[in-house]
């Protein structure tokens, strides 16, 4: 039992690296952000070191590299033919290695001449991104155009079914009810006024019953009595 107390206890899934969770700490999270690096930092990318605030796409030239293709010849023709001509040197570079007295000077000649290929195919690729964003926005402005030309077409449909709608509906309630000969004839002279005579109101005597009647037919009863009594 002791030696399994005692035994660590390894979980089941690793704990994450402490480098993704240290900065936000309470003791780090209160810190101030890392400043920006400064203009004049270099970094290096394909071991050519580089500064931040150089041009968005320095030249070949200035960068001290030779440029393997023309100004009028296409990208995409001129990546493909340096790739090809790469890979030749490559299995050229194969021969020698596989001969009997290789000769290292010509291997660096070859490979040299493989690094400028890789350099002038990548300047080229990074050229390639400006016509790449120009052709994304142009389908993404031509997706947006086409969908409002669909929504268009159908809100003009839509219409057309309405107004068609509307149309037999008018025409049949002008069929059914004749407006048109039912409103001439409430408008014409020819219509008699409408008159209206005052019902005669019946007299107290007929039929309703009156309480000053009543009230002196019960006087003279009772006075009728006291005179009998008296007598």
């Amino acid at each position: 039992m002791r030696s399994s107390e005692s035994r660590n206890v390894v979980p089941q899934f690793p704990f994450p690296p402490k480098e993704l969770y240290q900065r936000f700490e309470d003791s780090s999270y209160v810190q101030d952000p890392p400043k920006p690096p400064d203009r004049d930092t270099e970094y290096c990318i394909f071991g050519v070191p580089r500064k931040i605030d150089r041009e968005l796409l320095p030249s070949l030239e200035s960068q001290g590299h030779r440029i393997l293709f023309k100004a009028t010849e296409k990208k995409t023709q001129a990546i493909k033919r340096l790739i090809l001509h790469s890979l030749k040197r490559y299995l050229n570079i194969l021969d020698i290695l596989s001969s009997r007295n290789p000769s290292w000077s010509t291997i660096e000649e070859e490979l040299q001449s493989i690094e400028e290929q890789f350099v002038n195919i990548y300047h080229l690729l990074n050229l390639l991104r400006l016509d790449q964003a120009k052709w994304r926005l142009y389908k993404l402005f031509s997706l947006q155009v086409s969908k409002k030309e669909t929504l268009a077409e159908k809100l003009k449909s839509e219409r057309q079914e309405v107004l068609s709608l509307l149309q037999s509906d008018t025409q049949n309630l002008l069929s059914s009810f004749e407006w048109k000969s039912s409103l001439d004839s409430y408008l014409s002279d020819d219509v008699k006024e409408e008159t209206f005579e005052e019902e005669p109101q019946p007299s107290p005597k007929e039929g309703v019953w009156d309480i000053r009647e009543v009230i002196k037919s019960v006087l003279s009863r009772e006075n009728e009595d006291e005179m009998e009594r008296r007598e």
